[in-house]
């Protein structure tokens, strides 16, 4: 069995939504080497937020 071995870091953010990336922009921003995971797929807001267009008729 192989092992995968990644460089040290600072701090582990698990669950880098709104709360977590703000943290993890702060905490490299201090200095610290940081690590973020995140569960599950790519969630998009796109149909949910998308701005109507403009009507051009």
């Amino acid at each position: 069995m192989s092992t995968i071995k990644k460089p040290p870091v600072d701090v582990v953010i698990v669950g880098f939504g709104w709360t977590g990336a703000i943290m993890g922009m702060e905490l490299t921003e201090a200095g610290l080497s940081v690590l973020a995971l995140e569960r599950g797929e790519q969630r998009d807001t796109y149909p949910d937020f998308a701005y109507p267009r403009i009507a051009t008729n």
